[in-house]
């Protein structure tokens, strides 16, 4: 039997190779009884995975193969490794390849509910966490590689990162870039390494081709988080705008951090021109950031100024927001500049009426801030006789009616209970209609000789009716 290995394939795109290979196999299986094609298929199928040193092209092998037998290629692989070696196995799922009305397929489903949920373990409070993927885009010379080599100086002490709370690990650098020397450089700038806590790979070779030999060395070192610059040049893809490709190789990256349990943090380019806002600017296929668990985007000018901006676009875990950071780079560290906090309206009305050292009516306060509208500024000042920050009267004379503020020295993290009648006052609402008088109250010309009103607010619609006119509260 001919089937398509490592070598001797004449510079054939991986496609063709694992779509060739796929028809060998079923070519050969198809030649056996259909009682003995599950044991042909699986030790055909167990050869050449024991005999192609290539990864990347057993697994689009596995994902042809369940693409023709609709099976899922997680199948396959158990197939092939828990199946007996002495007796041939007659009743299995890969009947499909002979499947009739008659015997039909059945899948398994699995209890949800049975299953304990995992929590996630951060590595760095919503940025890395283990077992998951994390892309960091950038455009060309906006300090990806420090950035990085800041966020692993952080892991290796323990100290915070950017405002984030970090937990010790050891990191290993697949770097692709530049020189270990240089490298070594940039640690050094920021005070340098405790022993044993930053690895290197001399001469990091692509993934499928030494993806046992890297499991087995991060396994061993206790590694935490593995450092891919470029992420590119690590999974070696011959086209990395072909979806095939591009899953295939997001596929192979999941299963290596499924087995190793650590983080990875894949820097990339960005397109030219493309929007920073958006998981899509790295450069390659939108399947990158599709199967990617955390993307983050990177825009700075170093030339020009030291400041920086982190955006995170995308976000499985934590916080699904998008959220920004601004970060000041300033020998080598990447540090939180303060941005100046929006202050509240209600805190803006209750400063106004502090700094007058009066009572304050609320027509001075609507026509203090009339850029805000009046409903926005009654639920301010609700807010702020609730929070204890103002102190409202509702003071009648006569037939004037008017809501008075002053500030308060209570504290404004214990609010108090608001009554339905401390709500009327706050909104200047009364029982009695709403006629301007001279003092910036109100006044009804049609109340009784007793002070009783005639007219009677919806507090739902606003509006006054007449009592007899059934308005207002029943």
């Amino acid at each position: 039997m001919s089937i398509i290995t490592n070598s001797g394939n004449n510079g054939q795109p991986l496609q063709i190779r694992a779509r060739e290979a796929a028809d060998s196999l079923l070519r050969e299986v198809n030649r056996h009884a259909p009682e003995d094609q599950t044991s042909a298929l699986q030790a055909l199928l167990g050869d050449f995975l024991a005999t192609t040193r290539d990864v990347f092209l057993c697994e689009m092998v596995l994902s042809e193969l369940a693409r023709r037998l609709r099976l899922h290629p997680k199948t396959l692989r158990e197939l092939v490794a828990t199946a007996p070696e002495s007796s041939p196995v007659t009743c299995h799922p890969f009947k499909a390849v002979t499947m009739t009305a008659e015997n039909p397929r059945v899948s398994r489903f699995a209890d949800l509910a049975s299953i304990e949920p995992k929590d996630v373990e951060w590595l760095v409070d919503r940025l890395l966490a283990r077992g998951k993927i994390t892309l960091l885009d950038a455009p060309p010379g906006a300090a990806k590689t420090s950035f990085a080599v800041a966020l692993t100086h952080a892991l290796s002490t323990g100290s915070r990162f950017i405002g984030l709370d970090t937990v010790p690990c050891k990191t290993l650098w697949l770097q692709f870039e530049m020189s270990d020397g240089d490298l070594a450089l940039k640690y050094e700038q920021l005070g340098g390494l405790p022993q044993g806590a930053v690895f290197i790979a001399p001469e990091p070779e692509p993934l499928r081709e030494s993806y046992a030999q890297l499991v087995n060395g991060v396994l061993a070192e206790n590694i935490g988080v593995v450092v891919v610059d470029l992420l590119y040049d690590w999974l070696a893809l011959e086209d990395y705008n072909d979806i095939a490709q591009a899953r295939a190789g997001m596929q192979l990256l999941r299963r290596f951090v499924n087995d190793t349990s650590c983080a990875v943090l894949g820097i990339r380019h960005v397109f030219k021109g493309a929007s920073l806002s958006t998981p899509h600017a790295g450069a390659g296929s939108h399947i990158f950031a599709g199967k990617a668990d955390f993307c983050f985007t990177l825009e700075a000018d170093i030339e020009q100024s030291d400041i920086a901006t982190l955006r995170a676009v995308k976000a499985r875990y934590g916080s699904l927001r998008a959220w920004t950071i601004t970060l000041r780079l300033q020998d080598g560290r990447f540090l939180p500049v303060e941005q100046p906090r929006e202050v509240p309206l209600h805190q803006q009305v209750a400063d106004y009426v502090r700094r007058t050292g009066r009572r304050v009516a609320k027509a001075e306060i609507l026509e203090r801030f009339n850029t805000c509208s009046e409903p926005s500024l009654r639920r301010a000042l609700e807010k702020a006789v609730r929070f204890g920050v103002l102190q409202v009267k509702y003071e009648r004379t006569g037939r004037s009616t008017r809501a008075l503020f002053w500030a308060s020295e209570c504290d404004e993290s214990s609010p108090v209970t608001v009554t339905p009648l401390n709500r009327r006052q706050v909104t200047g609402e009364c029982d009695v209609m709403p006629a301007t008088d001279s003092d910036g109250g109100s006044a009804d010309p049609f109340a009784d000789a007793g002070g009783d009103s005639l007219w009677q607010c919806d507090p739902i619609s606003g509006e006054w009716y007449p009592r007899h006119a059934g308005g207002g509260e029943r």
